[in-house]
């Protein structure tokens, strides 16, 4: 059984702190907003750019290397590279995930 004086107290969060949070928030917003606009802005472009070379390295790369037979056709590293466009792509996703997401909640119980 708990008695009154057992309990700790919660303590509130000082304004000293609450500025200082209030002022990294407003910071972190003012960097967020003006690139994850830039990032949307360009995403259309780079979708179809490194989706493009990732689709073409893989045909390519099967084409030169089975078809075609070139002697010293450097077969993994295009597939290196197709696989490294389309992890690119991930990541840029990633990227605008983000900088898109919002701050957890303070619970206010």
């Amino acid at each position: 059984m708990e008695t009154i004086q057992s309990r700790s107290p919660t303590r509130e969060p000082s304004l000293v702190t609450a500025i200082g949070l209030g002022a990294l928030l407003l910071a972190w917003h003012s960097i967020r907003l003006p690139v994850l606009a830039v990032l949307i802005v360009l995403e259309p472009f780079v979708r179809v750019i490194l989706s493009a070379l990732a689709v073409l390295g893989v045909f390519f790369a099967l084409f030169f290397q089975f078809l075609i037979r070139l002697p010293h056709f450097p077969l993994w590293t295009m597939l290196g590279v197709s696989c490294g466009c389309a992890l690119s792509l991930m990541m840029y996703y990633a990227l605008i995930r983000l900088f898109s997401s919002r701050p957890a909640a303070r619970c206010s119980e």
